[in-house]
């Protein structure tokens, strides 16, 4: 699970942050049976956020499944969708606190590697 918490997270003056869940699944493989990997990362992630609920995290009831699509690229519709909910939002000064995005692991957001993280 990557750690949210990394990101300086503050508390808003109501106490709550929220927290967008995002998972992906780079084939469709799978995506038909009824709980499927999709299922699995956004229950791990919700048992995060559960975890953190003394530090006021709330967990968004917005779904963001990119199932069948690579992390290579960033042409994912729900990714989109989670950027653009959140960037409007801010414009609109809906976001007034701390707002953060949780993945099961990095590798569910992108494929690119961290600086340091590169293997000669």
């Amino acid at each position: 699970m990557t750690n949210p918490a990394k990101t300086n997270s503050v508390k808003t003056n109501s106490g709550a942050i929220r927290c967008a869940i995002y998972t992906r699944k780079s084939t469709e493989e799978g995506l038909e049976q009824e709980f499927n990997t999709l299922d699995a990362q956004r229950e791990s992630a919700e048992a995060y956020i559960a975890s953190q609920r003394h530090e006021g995290w709330a967990c968004l009831p917005d779904r963001y499944d990119d199932g069948g699509f690579s992390g290579g690229n960033l042409e994912r519709p729900a990714l989109k969708r989670l950027m653009c909910s959140r960037a409007c939002a801010r414009m609109r000064g809906g976001i007034t606190g701390e707002s953060v995005i949780i993945c099961h692991t990095r590798h569910r957001r992108d494929r690119e590697e961290p600086p340091g993280d590169q293997q000669d």
